[in-house]
């Protein structure tokens, strides 16, 4: 009876998720015992603002498969999930359309997405560092900066630390990893790896907790860092500061190697609504991030969606503000490749 209730009806549920894709278990790698990514050719359903499939490249990323060898000017960006696009086609995320559009001028060009979602520039540095650096050839490498959650991700006190691997920004503009080595952390792990079931039912809380978070704001509500008994203040201001030497640094290592280094900053949905941040540690960072354009040298963009209202540019639904829908990423697009042209 135990058998008939239970088990089978999980395990028929089991089967119908992963013939589905719908809750793929190995959709996502840890790298060098460092970063998250995701699984080269890995298949899942994604359940963000909208429900549709994604398909990720050979190198694990939402972009089409890449070559480690450059054939053409070769333009890596990388970025959270505004950049990855898990809400849109491969062939419909800004940076194909910019790659389409270098190709249609007859300028050969590659412009590969290693968006990643849920990330900071800790997290994007040390990828860059580990998977991209030593083993892929790039011309040019930009940075995306999301004035909405980006300090959050930096900072270890900011952050919602629900991964196993997080890293964050050292005082000294360095990159340390968090670390959760308990075997109840690990088991947990271990099992959503097995069970589609389980690992579905862990999206779906997770998309509970940042909807309950956001409550429509379209761009997640700041883990205080008070609650984590510390000084917020104080934990906000270091994370600037230090988050500004990274880039600062990341911009020197590339220079080294002859890859020229830019920013390109995204605002939230709801800045285009009240034209403020959610508070003034995010104007000191973009303050900042200008001030150092200034002073390196380096090219800084800031996308301006000013004339659009933000259900139309940030809404799969037409209501709840959130990622770019594809008018979204088609206005980026043009904004970045314009940018671009007038750079090089």
């Amino acid at each position: 009876m135990v058998l008939v209730t239970f088990v089978l009806p999980l395990s028929l549920i089991e089967v119908i998720l992963r013939t589905t894709n719908i809750g793929s278990p190995h959709a996502f790698v840890v790298h060098n015992d460092l970063v998250l990514k995701g699984r080269p050719h890995a298949r899942f359903v994604n359940r963000s603002e909208n429900v549709r499939e994604v398909r990720y490249n050979n190198w694990g990323f939402h972009d089409r498969d890449r070559g480690t060898s450059m054939e053409a000017h070769r333009v890596l960006m990388l970025g959270d999930s505004f950049v990855e696009g898990r809400q849109v086609p491969v062939g419909l995320t800004f940076t194909a359309l910019i790659e389409r559009t270098y190709r249609d001028r007859g300028v050969p060009t590659e412009v590969i997405n290693a968006g990643f979602s849920g990330t900071g520039t800790a997290h994007q540095y040390a990828l860059w560092r580990t998977f991209f650096k030593s083993r892929i050839e790039i011309d040019h490498l930009i940075i995306f900066v999301f004035l909405g959650n980006d300090l959050e991700d930096n900072g270890l006190s900011l952050g919602n630390r629900q991964l196993v691997y997080v890293p964050y920004v050292t005082t000294d503009g360095g990159i340390d990893v968090v670390k959760d080595e308990s075997l109840r952390r690990h088991a947990f792990v271990w099992a959503r790896r097995q069970s589609a079931l389980l690992n579905t039912a862990a999206q779906g809380y997770a998309v509970f907790r940042r909807w309950w978070s956001d409550r429509g704001d379209g761009g997640g509500s700041p883990m205080v860092a008070a609650d984590n008994g510390v000084n917020s203040a104080e934990a906000w201001t270091e994370t600037v500061s230090a988050t500004l030497r990274l880039i600062e640094r990341w911009s020197a290592e590339t220079g080294a190697g002859s890859v020229k280094f830019s920013v390109v900053m995204i605002n939230p949905a709801t800045f285009y609504r009240t034209g403020t941040y959610r508070n003034h540690h995010y104007v000191d960072f973009k303050k900042g991030l200008q001030d150092l354009s200034r002073r390196i040298d380096m090219p800084l963009l800031e996308l301006d969606f000013s004339r659009y209202p933000p259900e139309q540019l940030y809404s799969h639904d037409g209501i709840t503000l959130g990622h770019f829908n594809e008018l979204g990423h088609r206005l980026a697009a043009d904004q970045i490749f314009d940018w671009l042209s007038s750079h090089n």
